[in-house]
C-alpha cells in the first residue's frame, strides 16, 4: 500500500514530467492521502496508471493540474472513493476495466471528467461533476445519484450515453442565474426549456 500523511500535507510531483507518478502492476493496492501535481506535464503521462490490477483502491486523494488523473487499463474490481479532481486534462478514464466502483468523487474545472471505453458494468454513484465537465462513455456501465453542476459559468455539460442505465433526473438538475454587465444579479426573469419529445422536465 501506498498510504500519505493526508493530501494537504503530502505532495507527490513527478520527478520526470514524461513519466506516470505511479505505476501500479500488482494486485490489492491501496493509495490514499495524497495530493498529486504535475504542473509542466507530459500530455500522455498519468498521476496514477493502474495497469492490469485487480481489487485496488483509491481513496481520500486531491489530483490537480495533470494530464490524466487516474487512468486504469485491463483493471477490475477496484475502488476510487473520496477524491477530488479539479483543472486535469482527462480525470478518470477506463479502458478495457470492468467491475470498478466509482463513488463520492468531486470532479470540477476539467475537460474530460470520465471517459470510458470497452469497459462493463462499472458503477458511477454519487459522485459531483461541475464546471466545463463532460462525459463519454460507450460501455454498459450504471450511473446513479450523480450531481451536475454547471452555474457559475455559460456553458454546458455534454453528457454522451450509449446503452447505459442511469436516472435521468440525475440530468436534469441545474440552476438558472441572470446577470447584468455590471455584474449584479438579475431577480426576475423568464425563460424557456426545450426538450427532446417524450422528455420530461
Amino acid at each position: 500500500n501506498l498510504l500519505g500523511e493526508g493530501k494537504e500535507n503530502t505532495f507527490l510531483i513527478p520527478a520526470d514530467v514524461s513519466e506516470d507518478i505511479v505505476t501500479v502492476r500488482e494486485n490489492y493496492v491501496n493509495i490514499s492521502g495524497f495530493t498529486f501535481n504535475a504542473t509542466g506535464h507530459n500530455s500522455a503521462t498519468s498521476s496514477i496508471f493502474l495497469d492490469s490490477v485487480n481489487n485496488s483502491g483509491v481513496y481520500n486523494n486531491s489530483f490537480v493540474t495533470n494530464a490524466f488523473g487516474l487512468y486504469l487499463t485491463y483493471s477490475n474490481n477496484s475502488v476510487i472513493l473520496n477524491n477530488s479532481f479539479e483543472y486535469n486534462s482527462k480525470n478518470i478514464m477506463l479502458v478495457s476495466s470492468d467491475n470498478n466502483t466509482i463513488i463520492d468523487n468531486i470532479i470540477s474545472k476539467s475537460n474530460e471528467a470520465l471517459f470510458a471505453t470497452l469497459s462493463d458494468n462499472n458503477e458511477i454513484k454519487g459522485n459531483l461533476f461541475e464546471r466545463d465537465t463532460r462525459l463519454s462513455d460507450s460501455s454498459s456501465n450504471s450511473y446513479s445519484g450523480n450531481t451536475f453542476l454547471d452555474n457559475s459559468i455559460n456553458k454546458i455539460i455534454n453528457v454522451s450515453f450509449n446503452n447505459q442505465v442511469f436516472n435521468v433526473n440525475d440530468l436534469v438538475k441545474f440552476n438558472i442565474s441572470v446577470y447584468y454587465q455590471n455584474g449584479t444579479q438579475c431577480n426576475s426573469f423568464s425563460y424557456e426549456l426545450s426538450v427532446y419529445p417524450y422528455e420530461q422536465v
